[in-house]
Protein backbone atom coordinates (compact mmCIF):
# COMPACT_ATOMS: atom_id res chain seq x y z
CA UNK A 1 0.00 0.00 0.00
CA UNK A 2 1.36 3.46 -0.89
CA UNK A 3 0.95 6.73 0.98
CA UNK A 4 -1.19 9.26 -0.89
CA UNK A 5 1.10 12.15 0.18
CA UNK A 6 4.62 10.73 -0.07
CA UNK A 7 4.24 7.85 -2.47
CA UNK A 8 6.17 5.57 -0.08
CA UNK A 9 5.47 2.17 1.43
CA UNK A 10 3.57 2.24 4.71
CA UNK A 11 2.73 -0.27 7.44
CA UNK A 12 0.31 -0.39 10.33
CA UNK A 13 1.41 -0.33 13.97
CA UNK A 14 -0.94 -2.11 16.32
CA UNK A 15 -0.32 0.18 19.28
CA UNK A 16 -1.06 3.50 17.46
CA UNK A 17 -3.93 4.62 15.29
CA UNK A 18 -2.08 6.33 12.45
CA UNK A 19 0.10 5.28 9.53
CA UNK A 20 3.94 5.46 9.60
CA UNK A 21 5.73 5.48 6.24
CA UNK A 22 8.70 3.08 6.03
CA UNK A 23 10.85 3.39 2.95
CA UNK A 24 12.56 0.49 1.22
CA UNK A 25 15.85 2.37 1.55
CA UNK A 26 15.69 2.28 5.34
CA UNK A 27 15.03 -1.47 5.28
CA UNK A 28 18.03 -2.00 3.02
CA UNK A 29 20.21 0.15 5.27
CA UNK A 30 19.25 -1.91 8.33
CA UNK A 31 20.09 -5.16 6.52
CA UNK A 32 23.46 -3.81 5.40
CA UNK A 33 24.23 -2.58 8.92
CA UNK A 34 23.49 -6.02 10.42
CA UNK A 35 25.62 -7.66 7.75
CA UNK A 36 28.55 -5.33 8.48
CA UNK A 37 28.21 -6.06 12.23
CA UNK A 38 28.31 -9.81 11.60
CA UNK A 39 31.36 -9.44 9.36
CA UNK A 40 33.11 -7.27 11.96
CA UNK A 41 32.37 -9.83 14.70
CA UNK A 42 33.71 -12.69 12.54
CA UNK A 43 36.83 -10.68 11.76
CA UNK A 44 37.43 -9.87 15.44
CA UNK A 45 37.10 -13.54 16.33
CA UNK A 46 39.57 -14.40 13.58
CA UNK A 47 42.23 -11.85 14.49
CA UNK A 48 42.01 -12.80 18.20
CA UNK A 49 42.76 -16.45 17.49
CA UNK A 50 46.25 -16.98 18.93
CA UNK A 51 49.06 -17.98 16.63
CA UNK A 52 51.31 -20.99 17.24
CA UNK A 53 53.96 -18.55 18.45
CA UNK A 54 51.56 -17.01 20.97
CA UNK A 55 50.55 -20.47 22.22
CA UNK A 56 54.21 -21.41 22.69
CA UNK A 57 55.02 -18.15 24.47
CA UNK A 58 51.99 -18.46 26.76
CA UNK A 59 52.93 -22.04 27.63
CA UNK A 60 56.45 -20.94 28.55
CA UNK A 61 55.12 -17.97 30.57
CA UNK A 62 52.71 -20.19 32.53
CA UNK A 63 55.49 -22.71 33.03
CA UNK A 64 57.60 -19.99 34.65
CA UNK A 65 54.73 -18.54 36.66
CA UNK A 66 51.66 -20.85 36.93
CA UNK A 67 49.57 -18.04 38.46
CA UNK A 68 49.51 -16.35 35.05
CA UNK A 69 46.84 -18.86 34.06
CA UNK A 70 44.40 -16.90 36.22
CA UNK A 71 44.61 -13.85 33.92
CA UNK A 72 44.95 -15.79 30.65
CA UNK A 73 42.18 -15.71 28.06
CA UNK A 74 39.50 -18.41 27.97
CA UNK A 75 41.24 -19.90 24.94
CA UNK A 76 44.36 -20.71 26.96
CA UNK A 77 42.35 -21.87 30.00
CA UNK A 78 40.93 -24.50 27.67
CA UNK A 79 44.27 -25.43 26.11
CA UNK A 80 45.42 -28.74 27.61
CA UNK A 81 49.14 -28.13 27.09
CA UNK A 82 48.98 -24.71 28.76
CA UNK A 83 46.90 -25.92 31.72
CA UNK A 84 49.14 -28.98 32.19
CA UNK A 85 52.18 -26.68 32.34
CA UNK A 86 50.46 -24.66 35.07
CA UNK A 87 49.10 -27.47 37.27
CA UNK A 88 52.37 -29.40 37.18
CA UNK A 89 53.96 -26.45 38.96
CA UNK A 90 50.93 -25.39 41.04
CA UNK A 91 48.06 -27.86 41.31
CA UNK A 92 45.70 -25.22 42.68
CA UNK A 93 45.63 -23.55 39.24
CA UNK A 94 43.17 -26.28 38.22
CA UNK A 95 40.60 -23.85 39.60
CA UNK A 96 40.99 -21.65 36.50
CA UNK A 97 40.83 -24.40 33.88
CA UNK A 98 37.70 -24.89 31.79
CA UNK A 99 35.08 -27.40 32.94
CA UNK A 100 36.15 -29.73 30.09
CA UNK A 101 39.72 -29.90 31.42
CA UNK A 102 38.47 -30.41 34.99
CA UNK A 103 37.03 -33.65 33.62
CA UNK A 104 40.32 -34.63 31.96
CA UNK A 105 42.02 -37.35 34.01
CA UNK A 106 45.55 -36.45 32.85
CA UNK A 107 45.12 -32.82 33.88
CA UNK A 108 43.51 -33.62 37.25
CA UNK A 109 46.11 -36.30 38.08
CA UNK A 110 48.91 -33.83 37.36
CA UNK A 111 47.18 -31.25 39.59
CA UNK A 112 46.58 -33.51 42.62
CA UNK A 113 50.07 -34.98 42.31
CA UNK A 114 51.42 -31.49 42.85
CA UNK A 115 48.82 -30.51 45.47
CA UNK A 116 46.11 -32.71 46.95
CA UNK A 117 44.20 -29.46 47.55
CA UNK A 118 43.33 -29.44 43.82
CA UNK A 119 40.83 -32.30 44.23
CA UNK A 120 38.12 -29.82 45.23
CA UNK A 121 38.30 -28.28 41.73
CA UNK A 122 38.01 -31.59 39.86
CA UNK A 123 34.74 -32.70 38.27
CA UNK A 124 32.33 -34.82 40.30
CA UNK A 125 33.17 -37.80 38.10
CA UNK A 126 36.89 -37.65 38.92
CA UNK A 127 36.19 -37.10 42.63
CA UNK A 128 34.78 -40.58 42.45
CA UNK A 129 37.87 -41.99 40.72
CA UNK A 130 39.83 -44.05 43.28
CA UNK A 131 43.20 -43.56 41.59
CA UNK A 132 42.84 -39.77 41.56
CA UNK A 133 41.49 -39.56 45.12
CA UNK A 134 44.26 -41.81 46.52
CA UNK A 135 46.88 -39.46 45.06
CA UNK A 136 45.07 -36.45 46.54
CA UNK A 137 44.55 -37.75 50.09
CA UNK A 138 48.14 -39.01 50.20
CA UNK A 139 49.15 -35.37 49.69
CA UNK A 140 46.45 -33.87 51.93
CA UNK A 141 44.24 -36.13 54.04
CA UNK A 142 41.61 -33.42 54.53
CA UNK A 143 40.73 -33.63 50.82
CA UNK A 144 38.79 -36.78 51.72
CA UNK A 145 35.96 -34.29 52.28
CA UNK A 146 35.70 -33.76 48.50
CA UNK A 147 35.76 -37.44 47.56
CA UNK A 148 32.55 -39.19 46.55
CA UNK A 149 30.41 -40.81 49.25
CA UNK A 150 31.41 -44.21 47.90
CA UNK A 151 35.13 -43.50 48.43
CA UNK A 152 34.49 -42.08 51.92
CA UNK A 153 33.43 -45.59 52.75
CA UNK A 154 36.46 -47.24 51.09
CA UNK A 155 38.82 -48.45 53.84
CA UNK A 156 41.93 -48.19 51.64
CA UNK A 157 41.23 -44.54 50.78
CA UNK A 158 40.33 -43.61 54.36
CA UNK A 159 43.43 -45.32 55.79
CA UNK A 160 45.68 -43.37 53.43
CA UNK A 161 43.90 -40.15 54.44
CA UNK A 162 44.11 -40.67 58.24
CA UNK A 163 47.75 -41.75 58.02
CA UNK A 164 48.46 -38.39 56.38
CA UNK A 165 46.16 -36.41 58.69
CA UNK A 166 44.34 -38.08 61.56
CA UNK A 167 41.58 -35.48 61.76
CA UNK A 168 40.44 -36.57 58.27
CA UNK A 169 38.55 -39.28 60.17
CA UNK A 170 35.59 -36.91 60.48
CA UNK A 171 35.10 -37.12 56.69
CA UNK A 172 34.83 -40.92 56.70
CA UNK A 173 31.53 -42.77 56.71
CA UNK A 174 29.97 -43.75 60.06
CA UNK A 175 30.87 -47.40 59.57
CA UNK A 176 34.60 -46.62 59.37
CA UNK A 177 34.41 -44.30 62.38
CA UNK A 178 33.50 -47.44 64.27
CA UNK A 179 36.37 -49.45 62.75
CA UNK A 180 39.07 -49.92 65.41
CA UNK A 181 41.90 -50.30 62.89
CA UNK A 182 40.99 -47.03 61.15
CA UNK A 183 40.46 -45.08 64.39
CA UNK A 184 43.74 -46.33 65.91
CA UNK A 185 45.58 -45.19 62.77
CA UNK A 186 43.90 -41.79 63.08
CA UNK A 187 44.60 -41.18 66.81
CA UNK A 188 48.19 -42.38 66.42
CA UNK A 189 48.64 -39.59 63.87
CA UNK A 190 46.59 -36.93 65.71
CA UNK A 191 45.15 -37.44 69.19
CA UNK A 192 42.28 -35.04 68.50
CA UNK A 193 40.91 -37.54 65.95
CA UNK A 194 39.30 -39.26 68.94
CA UNK A 195 36.58 -36.60 68.67
CA UNK A 196 35.32 -38.20 65.42
CA UNK A 197 35.40 -41.80 66.66
CA UNK A 198 32.18 -43.65 67.45
CA UNK A 199 30.84 -43.67 71.00
CA UNK A 200 31.88 -47.31 71.34
CA UNK A 201 35.51 -46.57 70.48
CA UNK A 202 35.60 -43.52 72.75
CA UNK A 203 35.10 -46.09 75.47
CA UNK A 204 37.84 -48.43 74.17
CA UNK A 205 40.84 -48.21 76.52
CA UNK A 206 43.45 -49.08 73.85
CA UNK A 207 42.14 -46.40 71.49
CA UNK A 208 41.89 -43.71 74.20
CA UNK A 209 45.36 -44.48 75.56
CA UNK A 210 46.81 -44.10 72.06
CA UNK A 211 45.02 -40.75 71.73
CA UNK A 212 46.08 -39.25 75.10
CA UNK A 213 49.66 -40.45 74.64
CA UNK A 214 49.70 -38.40 71.45
CA UNK A 215 47.72 -35.43 72.81
CA UNK A 216 46.80 -35.29 76.51
CA UNK A 217 43.73 -33.01 76.19
CA UNK A 218 42.09 -35.67 73.98
CA UNK A 219 40.95 -37.04 77.35
CA UNK A 220 37.98 -34.68 77.03
CA UNK A 221 36.61 -36.86 74.19
CA UNK A 222 36.89 -40.13 76.12
CA UNK A 223 33.90 -41.81 77.76
CA UNK A 224 33.09 -40.95 81.39
CA UNK A 225 34.29 -44.40 82.45
CA UNK A 226 37.76 -43.78 80.99
CA UNK A 227 37.93 -40.27 82.43
CA UNK A 228 37.67 -42.11 85.73
CA UNK A 229 40.40 -44.62 84.80
CA UNK A 230 43.65 -43.80 86.64
CA UNK A 231 45.93 -45.33 83.99
CA UNK A 232 44.31 -43.33 81.21
CA UNK A 233 44.27 -40.05 83.15
CA UNK A 234 47.89 -40.49 84.28
CA UNK A 235 48.97 -40.99 80.65
CA UNK A 236 47.07 -37.82 79.72
CA UNK A 237 48.58 -35.61 82.45
CA UNK A 238 52.09 -36.94 81.75
CA UNK A 239 51.65 -35.81 78.15
CA UNK A 240 50.03 -32.51 79.14
CA UNK A 241 49.45 -31.64 82.78
CA UNK A 242 46.40 -29.36 82.30
CA UNK A 243 44.52 -32.40 80.94
CA UNK A 244 43.76 -33.03 84.64
CA UNK A 245 40.79 -30.70 84.20
CA UNK A 246 39.04 -33.44 82.16
CA UNK A 247 39.51 -36.15 84.80
CA UNK A 248 36.64 -37.34 86.98
CA UNK A 249 35.99 -35.59 90.31
CA UNK A 250 37.29 -38.64 92.15
CA UNK A 251 40.65 -38.66 90.30
CA UNK A 252 41.10 -34.93 90.86
CA UNK A 253 41.50 -35.98 94.48
CA UNK A 254 44.17 -38.60 93.70
CA UNK A 255 47.45 -37.49 95.26
CA UNK A 256 49.70 -39.24 92.72
CA UNK A 257 47.92 -37.68 89.75
CA UNK A 258 47.80 -34.19 91.23
CA UNK A 259 51.49 -34.28 92.21
CA UNK A 260 52.45 -35.42 88.70
CA UNK A 261 50.61 -32.38 87.36
CA UNK A 262 51.58 -29.60 89.80
CA UNK A 263 55.27 -30.53 89.66
CA UNK A 264 55.29 -29.08 86.15
CA UNK A 265 52.13 -26.94 86.13
CA UNK A 266 51.82 -25.41 89.59
CA UNK A 267 48.73 -23.41 88.71
CA UNK A 268 46.82 -26.66 88.11
CA UNK A 269 46.51 -27.13 91.89
CA UNK A 270 43.27 -25.12 91.66
CA UNK A 271 41.65 -28.09 89.87
CA UNK A 272 42.55 -30.55 92.63
CA UNK A 273 39.95 -31.61 95.19
CA UNK A 274 39.42 -29.50 98.32
CA UNK A 275 40.91 -32.28 100.46
CA UNK A 276 44.26 -32.08 98.62
CA UNK A 277 44.28 -28.29 98.61
CA UNK A 278 43.90 -28.38 102.39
Amino acid sequence: MRCCWHGKNICWKSDINYRIPISKKKKKKKKKKKKRERERENWNNFIHMPTLLQIRDTREMVNRNPKKLKSASDYFKGDKSVVLAAVRKNGKMLKYATSELKEDKDVVKAAVTNSGYALRYASLILRGNKEVVLIAVDQNGDELLYASDELKGDIEVVMVAVHQRGDALWCACEELKNNKEVVLAAVNQTGTALYSASAALKGDKEVVLAAVNKYGPALQFASRELQDDKKVVLAAVINYGPALVYASTELKGDKELVLATVDVYGHMLKYASKALKG
